[in-house]
């Protein structure tokens, strides 16, 4: 029996030694498991053209930041302080009426950006992409949209194509890594643009030293 469990227990040790980094278990605090959220934002949505959607808007949560590492300068905590924006831009491919329901389909790219001048300003949409990149991905989204109230979910799955490091307080860290994947959830209320959205992110860890 013992020379058993002997053996289970170098058996285990060899495996967590020659597994990938990647499917070991996180070991920071519980905020690491799989579904749990990683972000939090609010923003607004604009439409330049018919077929094209902008969502721009600032992270108010970060998911594996401590509360000295604030990720707003000042108060009042918002737009005109937030050090995290993001700029989605998506194309519609298709439209697709059901019952009292309009679902769009589109696809497109994300940024999330680290201005350390925060400078947010809703009505110049530009102003929330003018820091450094932080992370970029690919995205794919659904929209169902229920004209007669405005109001809509829109879903992104996200594939991260680049990220960078970047510094808060007195620690380096990253937001994810290049072919992760995450899900994002917004709420809105559009009944003439700019419309209102809230939402947050969900999927494995996102922040790492």
């Amino acid at each position: 029996m013992r020379r058993t469990v002997k053996t289970l227990s170098l058996t285990t040790m060899i495996l967590l030694a020659v597994m990938p980094a990647s499917v070991l278990p996180q070991t920071k605090g519980t905020n690491n498991a799989i579904g749990d959220v990683q972000f939090e934002l609010v923003g607004q949505v604009i439409s330049p053209s018919p077929t094209a959607g902008h969502v721009l808007g600032y992270l108010t949560y970060i998911n594996g930041l401590s509360e000295e590492e604030s990720i707003f300068t000042s108060d009042p905590q918002d737009e005109t302080t937030a050090l995290f924006t993001l700029y989605t831009i998506v194309t519609s491919q298709r439209i697709i009426n059901n019952g009292p329901f309009r679902v769009a389909n589109r696809i497109g790219t994300s940024t999330i950006y680290l201005d350390t001048s925060p400078n947010g300003n809703f009505t110049n949409p530009d102003s929330f992409r003018d820091g450094t990149p932080i992370q970029t991905s690919d995205v794919r989204q659904q929209v169902v949209f229920n004209p007669s109230s405005g109001q809509f979910t829109a879903t992104f799955v996200h594939t991260i194509t680049s990220v960078t490091p970047f510094r808060i307080g007195d620690h380096n860290h990253m937001l994810g890594r290049i072919g992760q994947t995450f899900r994002v959830t917004l709420f809105g209320q559009l009944t003439t643009f700019p419309g209102h959205v809230s939402g947050f992110a969900v999927g494995p860890y996102l922040t790492r030293p």
